[in-house]
Order: C-alpha cells, then sequence, then structure tokens
C-alpha cells in the first residue's frame, strides 16, 4: 500500500509560496500602474475641471483697474451719524470703520469696503465742517475737484444732518455749490439722532415711520432749509449696542431703498462702460469653459447612476412582482437624489417638491400606524409654503413678509385647519368602502427559498416542549414552558393552542403584545387551525402524519396557490384578506374561513384535514401575504334544514370521546337541553342553546387548580368547578355536542381584534387568540359558535360588513362611551339610515353595469337627484333666511334686505364701509331713483341704529320695493 501524505490537509501553506503570491500581486500591481497612467488621468482631469490661474490673475488685475464701484460722499457735520451710516451699511463694526479711513485730501478721508485691492464701495467723507477755522469756500473747491477726476465710479451725496441742530448755513453753501455743478448726481438728506427729539417718556424707538410731533416737525423743518438741493430724503437713527436703543439700526432698510433708487442708473452707465471693454466678457467665458466641461461631466455620472438605479429596481421587479409599490417608490426616489445634483430650471425643484408629496402619500398608503401622520403633516407645513414661494416667484411677485391671505391671523389659521383636517376625517369615514381588489396583484412578502426539505406534518411553535429536546426545550427568547402533557405554566409569549397536540391542564397568563395587522373587506375569525381527537384534558390533531397532511406547490412565475374547498347548497362571499406579521408566530397561516386562494412567499405550503394552512417556515416579523376565501352566509332557516344524522365518514373523527365520559357527558347535555322553554328538534338550535347556557351558567375561573391526572376536563367543568378558564368553555361545548351525536370539533385562532378606523387595519394581539367551537351541517359545512363569556355568541363575519363599515366600526368605538338605551336608539337608526345608503350605491351599480343604456339613465338619474338636492337646498337657505329676517328689528330687517338685493346684483357691501360710504358709491353707479331709495334707507337706518329716532317704516318699505323689480338686471 502506498504511504499516506505527510501533509496535513488543514496545514497552512509554505512561507515561500506566501512570499511567491505576495511578490505576484505587488507585479500585477506595478504592472497595471504602468499600463494605465492614473496619476497622468487624475490630473489631465483635475487640470480639465480647474481654472488657470495664471489667466484668472491677469483678469483680476483687469478687473482692479477698471472696476466700477459706488462712491458715496458723505457730507456734514462732525456727529452728525456719517461713520454710523458706514457702519450700517456695510455692517463693520465701529472700531474696524474708525480705522479703515485713510487720509485722501486736506479736508477729505476715504473708507473702500471691503478692501482696497478689490473695493466694492467707497466712502468720502468730509473733515472740519463746522470748525470755525476752516474756510468753507475751501472745502467746496476739493469737493468739486474730486467730483472732476475721470473715474467710472457711480456716485451719490449723502447730506448728513442731525434732527435738532439748525445751524446748517455752512452745509446748505456746499450743497448749492455742489448742485450747481453737478445736477446729474443724485442727493439724499438723511436726518440722524431722532432720539435726541424723543419725549421724556419714550425710551426706545417707536415703529418706523415714527408718529411724534417733535420728530414730524424738525424733519419738516429740515427739508425746508434744504429744498431742491436733494433727490430724495429719509429719517435714521443708528446708535450703539451700549445706547439701549432697539433696533440699533433705525431706519436702515429705508436707507437703503432710497440708495436703491438713486443709484441704479449711475451704476448701470459704469457697469455697460467696463462690459464694452471686454473684460466681463473674458471672464464670463473662462467660467463658461470650465463650466460647461464640469456640467458634462457631472451629467455623464448622473446618466450612470440612474442607469445603475434603473438595473437594480429591474432585479427587485423580479423579486417582488406581486408588490411593486416599493420597488416603484424606491426608483423615484433614487432618480431624484441623482437628478438633484442638475437642476438646470427652476421648475425642477418644484417637480421634485410635488414627486415627494406623491411619495409620502405612497409611504402613507403603505403605513399600518398612525405614526406616520405626524411626519406627513410636518412635510405638507414645508412644502405647501415652497410651494407658494416658487410660484409667487415666477410670478414676479414679492416672497418676503408673505402672510397666510385672507386675512387670517396665526390662531385663526390655526383654527381653520383643525377644522379642515376634522372635516377630512369625517368625510373619510364617512365614504363608502366598496368591495375593492378587482386587480388580482396582492401584497406578497419577496419570495422565502426553503432552506432544507420541507417535512408537512411539523408544527413549530417555539412555546411548546419541542421533541429531541430532553424535556426542556427552546423557545428563543421565551423558554418553551407549554408541555404537551400533564399540569404546567402557559408560555408568556406564544399561545398554548398552535401546535398539533395541545395541553388545557396549563395556568398563567399571557404577556400581551401585538402579533399581527390585518387588512380585511370584512371582520372575522382569523382561523388558525382545527383538533379533531378529544384526550380528556386536551385535543390533537389525529391524521397528522406526513403523507396524511397535503403539498401544495405553487408556479414559479405567481404567487398563488389554489386551495381545495368544499360547495355547500349556502351562499357565500368573497372576502380579501391582507396579514402583515408584527411578531414572530408559528408556522401556522391565520386565514378567514373558507380559503381559496392563497398568495405566499415561499413556493410550497401544505394544508391538513381540518383545513389548517402551514408554512415550510415560521412566520417572521415583516412577513406579508394575501387569502381570498369564500365566506358562508349564516342563514339559520337553511341550517335548521340540514339533515340530523351526519355521514359516516363525519362521524368517525367528529362524534370521538373517552368512552369512560361519554355517557355521564350525555345524561348532563340531555339535562340541561331539557330545561329549554320549548323542544329543540334541530342541530343547529340544540348549539346554539347549549352555547348560550354556557355563556350565562358558568364563569370564567382564573384561579382553576390543576386538573388530577384522571380527571375529564368537561365534567370537572360541567359538574365540580361550575366553569374553568375560557378555552374551556369551547372544549365544553364540542365535546357535549359530540355526546348527543352532533359533529364538532375545536377550532383555534384569533379574534378580529380592534379596528383603526383611520388606518383600515384590524390590529390583533396574541391576547385575541382563543378557541370556538365548530359544528358541522351536513350539505351546508362547518359553522362556529363561541360560548366564551364576553364574547360574541356568533363571531364577527360577512353580515356585519357594509360600505360604511369604518363609519360602523367608529361608532362602535363611541358608543362605549354612551348609556345603554341611547346606544339602542342610536343602533337602529343608523343601521335603518346604513342599510337605505347602501341599498342605493349597490342599485345605482348594478345599473351602470347594464350596459350604455343602464348607464345613461344612471346619468340621468343622478342629475335629476342632484337637481331636487339643489332646489331643497335653495329652499331650506330662503326659509333660513326669511326667519332671520323676522328675529331681527323691522329697520334693520329693511336694511339687511337692501344690502342683500344690491349684493345680488355685483355690490357687495365691504366691511370697514359705513353706511353712508356705502350709499355714496351706490350713487355713482345706480340711477337717480334707485340712488335715492339707497341714501334714504341708509339715512334711516344710521338715524335709527346711533341717534334712537323712530323710522317710518311704511315709507322705507316702499323705498325698497323700488329696487326689487330690477334685483334681477345690472344697473
Amino acid at each position: 500500500m502506498p504511504e499516506p501524505h505527510n501533509a496535513e490537509p488543514n496545514s497552512q501553506p509554505h512561507p515561500d509560496l506566501k512570499q511567491q503570491i505576495t511578490s505576484l500581486l505587488k507585479d500585477a500591481s506595478s504592472g497595471l500602474r504602468k499600463a494605465l497612467p492614473l496619476e497622468l488621468m487624475a490630473k489631465t482631469i483635475t487640470g480639465w475641471l480647474s481654472i488657470d490661474e495664471a489667466q484668472m490673475a491677469n483678469i483680476l488685475a483687469t478687473v482692479r483697474a477698471e472696476l466700477p464701484t459706488t462712491e458715496a460722499l458723505l457730507i456734514g457735520k462732525p456727529q452728525a451719524g456719517k461713520s454710523s451710516i458706514v457702519r450700517g451699511l456695510t455692517g463693520v463694526s465701529a472700531e474696524i470703520v474708525g480705522q479703515g479711513f485713510r487720509p485722501h485730501t486736506q479736508h477729505m478721508q476715504r473708507y473702500a469696503y471691503p478692501s482696497e485691492d478689490l473695493p466694492l464701495l467707497v466712502f468720502t467723507d468730509t473733515v472740519g465742517l463746522g470748525d470755525v477755522t476752516q474756510e468753507t469756500e475751501v472745502i467746496t473747491q476739493e469737493l468739486i475737484g474730486n467730483l472732476k477726476q475721470s473715474s467710472q465710479r457711480a456716485r451719490v451725496l449723502i447730506l448728513t444732518v442731525k434732527v435738532n441742530d439748525f445751524a446748517v448755513d455752512t452745509l446748505r453753501h456746499i450743497a448749492q455749490q455742489l448742485r450747481r455743478q453737478y445736477p446729474q448726481i443724485p442727493c439724499l438728506l438723511a436726518v440722524t439722532c431722532l432720539h435726541e427729539v424723543y419725549p421724556s417718556s419714550t425710551v426706545d424707538h417707536p415703529a418706523y415711520p415714527p408718529d411724534l410731533p417733535d420728530v414730524e416737525r424738525a424733519f419738516a423743518a429740515q427739508q425746508q432749509a434744504f429744498a431742491g438741493l436733494y433727490d430724495r430724503a429719509v429719517l435714521i437713527d443708528f446708535t450703539l449696542e451700549e445706547d439701549d436703543y432697539h433696533p440699533v439700526f433705525y431706519g436702515l432698510e429705508a436707507l437703503r431703498d432710497n440708495l436703491a433708487e438713486l443709484l441704479p442708473e449711475a451704476e448701470a452707465r459704469a457697469i455697460h462702460q467696463l462690459l464694452d471693454e471686454g473684460v466681463g466678457k473674458q471672464l464670463g467665458n473662462l467660467y463658461r469653459d470650465v463650466g460647461r466641461r464640469y456640467i458634462t461631466a457631472v451629467k455623464f455620472c448622473i446618466a450612470i447612476a440612474m442607469l445603475i438605479a434603473l438595473g437594480v429596481f429591474f432585479v427587485r421587479l423580479w423579486g417582488e412582482r406581486n408588490d411593486t409599490r416599493l420597488a416603484l417608490a424606491t426608483l423615484l426616489i433614487h432618480l431624484q437624489v441623482f437628478h438633484s445634483f442638475d437642476l438646470p430650471r427652476r421648475k425642477d425643484l418644484g417637480y421634485s417638491v410635488v414627486i415627494g408629496l406623491i411619495l409620502l402619500g405612497v409611504a402613507a398608503t403603505l403605513s399600518q400606524t398612525l405614526t406616520f401622520a405626524p411626519l406627513l403633516l410636518l412635510f405638507l407645513a414645508i412644502a405647501i409654503p415652497v410651494l407658494v414661494l416658487d410660484y409667487r416667484s415666477r410670478l414676479g411677485l414679492p416672497t418676503q413678509g408673505v402672510h397666510l391671505g385672507l386675512g387670517l391671523t396665526s390662531k385663526r389659521f390655526g383654527q381653520f385647519l383643525a377644522i379642515v383636517l376634522s372635516l377630512g376625517l369625517i368625510i373619510f369615514l364617512m365614504m363608502p368602502r366598496l368591495p375593492g381588489y378587482q386587480l388580482r396583484s396582492f401584497p406578497v412578502s419577496a419570495p422565502i427559498p426553503l432552506p432544507q426539505q420541507y417535512n408537512s406534518s411539523t408544527i413549530i411553535n417555539p412555546g411548546y416542549v419541542q421533541e429531541g429536546n430532553n424535556g426542556t426545550g427552546s423557545g428563543g427568547s421565551s423558554p418553551g414552558l407549554n408541555s404537551a402533557t400533564g399540569p404546567g405554566e402557559l408560555n408568556k409569549d406564544f399561545y398554548y393552542g398552535f401546535n398539533s397536540k395541545i395541553n388545557q391542564n396549563l395556568r398563567g397568563t399571557m404577556t400581551p403584545r401585538v402579533v399581527m395587522r390585518v387588512r380585511s373587506q370584512a371582520p372575522g375569525f382569523w382561523r388558525v387551525l382545527a383538533f379533531d381527537r378529544y384526550t380528556g384534558q386536551g385535543w390533537e390533531i389525529s391524521r397528522n402524519a406526513e403523507e396524511q397532511v397535503e403539498k401544495l406547490e405553487r408556479p414559479e412565475w405567481s404567487f398563488r396557490f389554489s386551495l381545495p374547498w368544499s360547495v355547500t347548497l349556502n351562499r357565500t362571499k368573497e372576502v380579501i384578506q391582507t396579514y402583515t406579521v408584527v411578531s414572530d408566530l408559528p408556522n401556522l397561516i391565520p386565514v378567514l374561513y373558507e380559503p381559496k386562494e392563497l398568495y405566499f412567499p415561499t413556493n410550497v405550503v401544505a394544508m391538513d384535514k381540518e383545513g389548517g394552512l402551514r408554512s415550510p417556515v415560521s412566520l417572521s416579523e415583516g412577513l406579508t401575504y394575501t387569502v381570498v376565501s369564500e365566506v358562508p352566509y349564516r342563514d339559520r332557516t337553511r341550517l335548521n334544514q340540514a339533515p340530523v344524522r351526519p355521514p359516516a365518514s363525519i362521524g368517525t373523527y367528529y362524534l370521538q370521546l373517552p368512552s369512560r365520559v361519554a355517557e355521564p357527558l350525555r345524561q348532563q347535555t340531555e339535562a340541561i337541553l331539557a330545561r329549554a322553554p320549548k323542544p329543540l328538534t334541530t342541530p343547529y338550535e340544540k348549539a346554539l342553546y347549549l352555547a348560550q347556557y354556557l355563556k350565562q351558567n358558568y364563569k370564567i375561573q382564573p384561579d382553576l387548580p390543576f386538573f388530577e391526572p384522571n380527571e375529564d376536563l368537561a365534567l370537572a367543568f360541567l359538574t365540580q368547578y361550575n366553569g374553568g378558564y375560557p378555552d374551556h368553555f369551547a372544549t365544553t361545548l364540542t365535546v357535549m355536542l359530540r355526546s348527543i351525536g352532533i359533529p364538532a370539533r375545536l377550532v383555534m385562532g384569533f379574534g378580529a381584534g380592534r379596528f383603526n378606523p383611520f388606518t383600515g387595519f384590524y390590529v390583533v394581539r396574541n391576547m385575541d387568540a382563543h378557541a370556538m367551537t365548530e359544528v358541522y351541517f351536513h350539505k351546508y359545512g362547518w359553522f362556529a359558535f363561541d360560548p366564551i363569556p364576553g364574547h360574541e355568541l356568533l363571531p364577527a363575519s360577512i353580515e356585519e360588513s357594509s360600505s360604511f363599515g369604518v363609519l360602523q366600526q367608529f361608532w362602535n368605538w363611541v358608543a362605549g362611551w354612551l348609556p345603554s338605551p341611547l346606544t339602542g336608539w342610536l343602533n337602529q337608526l343608523f343601521e335603518q339610515i346604513a342599510a337605505g345608503l347602501s341599498w342605493g350605491l349597490m342599485a345605482l351599480t348594478a345599473l351602470f353595469s347594464q350596459g350604455w343604456v343602464g348607464m345613461l339613465f344612471g346619468i340621468g338619474l343622478i342629475t335629476g337627484l342632484a337637481f331636487l338636492g339643489w332646489l331643497g337646498w335653495s329652499a331650506w337657505q330662503a326659509w333660513r333666511y326669511r326667519r332671520w329676517l323676522t328675529n331681527l328689528p323691522p329697520m334693520e330687517a329693511i336694511y339687511q334686505q337692501m344690502l342683500q338685493y344690491l349684493a345680488q346684483q355685483g355690490l357687495q357691501k365691504q366691511a370697514a364701509q359705513t353706511p353712508l360710504e356705502y350709499a355714496a358709491d351706490c350713487r355713482t353707479r345706480y340711477p337717480n331713483e334707485q340712488a335715492k331709495a339707497i341714501n334714504e334707507i341708509s339715512q334711516a337706518y344710521v338715524h335709527w341704529r346711533y341717534g334712537g329716532q323712530r323710522p317710518n317704516l311704511t315709507e322705507l318699505k316702499e323705498l325698497l320695493g323700488r329696487l326689487q323689480p330690477r334685483r334681477s338686471g345690472t344697473p
């Protein structure tokens, strides 16, 4: 035999081999760098997308030499507020302004903002005005000489004078000289230091413009002193922060507005001169070339990203082909994000906001709780003003200081918004819910691959002790405490009834939590599984072998499973339900009995002989699936006609009882039936009576002791404990019916849960899980009875669904707070109204479905009803108006009738108009006769209302009659 190889299979590679591999990778990377000049490519792209600094320096040098700037010549005495004007216009501090002024001539200083190298504003300040040692003519000649210098600057004169300084002869003389020499230079008269003439009781600036007599008189005097020497005048008061006046720059907006009106023409001439020389064109071309290359690169990258997003969308679309909403919304989000990097037109921003609103609407349809509502309202609160401002901007309207409109204050607007939201919710509740899901494409989660071979007999319930765990079990976050036999403790998270074999000798309670949300066309019992074999203290599924549980497969191209379902003589209704799992559940699929179609993400499911559906995997959080069921109507008359003796195939499994308890149970049941007020002959009447009897005569026992090993649950319930746990009621009813020959089985599932009228979902908790009794009626199928106290005897079903089901569910919530007699009377009233409306809607729908003739007849019927409604509304409005007039004083009624007539002719009285002003307005728009009647009625009304004079009602009524024949015409 050959000797075995010395090297072990898991031994590490030889060190020399590692070095060789490392060297090979280095050589390959080096060769790749040489073959692809990455550094050169990076430099080329960087240079391609950057601006030549040397070329930019040359252009900026030209700009510095010929830049059009604005020069403001400040002419005024010391302490008149000239430096404060510079500080207010530039925003720099007082220290910087003081240090920034540089000597220009003997009597002038100059301050360039923001710098000497690249000034945008130049302030020239006069020095020495008001000093007796300085000659005014010298200062004037320096100013004229400064203005004579050739310059492309736009210039403006600012005469600065204190509001209470009337010794302005020198300043006025200088202004006259400058106005005579340069009339084309605009001049602004700035009257400063307003606070020096404020009344002693005024501690802060009033609203601008100041409405103070002393300020107005002083301002008028200064305007008179400089009459003809200025183009505009403005009141300002620029103080320091420590002066404690607010705002510090009082009148700054008015100063800026006046300067803006004076400067545009001069600035336009200077800028036009510069552009004619070609500098602006050179600078624009430089940025334009670089920008064009940059935009091209950005557009190319955006196009590549959009193609990648489109490919991801198609891949996801195949995986989620049964519910494409999320895939489409994700694609739209990706496209909007990429498109946000390229907004060549302003209207694209509006498109993005509108699409964002659409996406939030889609998200709201996917949301199953109300936590999304605040986010939606927040988005609307931001998006709507943005759209309004964008629209106003396109129209060229001002966007600053935009009010809410319609004269609404913030408080009234909030009230208005609350009313609108309330009305919207009311309309939402009252809207009829007609049968939906007309398109057979239902919400389903993404496909789930099977990890291994599926054993259809296995039920995965983490709350039960699993076989092979040595009796300890494992329940994930909660240990498996539900033992299959004997006394034990209930698991706090998982319902004990979801297993192939259940033990009802367990005690304890569960921790409440939401397990799923259901959107359904009708409420119902979300059935999980049923049991056929009674063990004395529990139940089990007798036909649970793998070969007895049918496996069902769906095609690869569809999520639809076709389920076997029974055909009965009973009338049925199709009901569609969509389930979303919120907390992990066993691999049992809740459905509304009896399912005929299942849309599920796995490619195989199983169905046992009791109609229970099983998944290959546990129902994990987030799983979504849809069920289409044919739900039978509970027709009491037909069910009473069902044969008394069931078929042998049914009796074999659903009449089974342990032999030792069958006879005692039969005797107990017969004794209870004998107490009925009249003989019960049909299985349905017996089942109904027994369920009601247990509900009324036995109690839930929360402190029930454990059963002895040989003790029977049903007999102990009836004879010893006078009740038991809630599910014990269903077990007892089931075995009692079996004891008298009526086929029955125990069924487990969830109650309908709490309906949320705003989301349309039934919120189901683990505490809603319970047992019921299903009774078989030959040729009509299985029907459930609920004997648990506090539950409805007959579970909710399609009989309780209607077009106005949401409103009905909301009313049920409100009715819980009202007295019982009032609730009963209102229930009858609302039921009749809802029945009439539902009948009308169904009749109208049936009419429209009968071709063109039916459609035309339906349209005509709707038009006629709308016309009758309009007539009724008009009559009611007229009645209300007449009733309102009768409650008014006679003079007030006449005047109001006149206003009503004139308003109908198009002349509405404004709220701010007095009666006599309104009459004067009518005098210019109506003939003399009518105008005279309007004036006399208005005069009489004013004298009656405010003077207490008694009017001549007969004459006034005659005057009013002169207006009536002409009320429909146009004056």
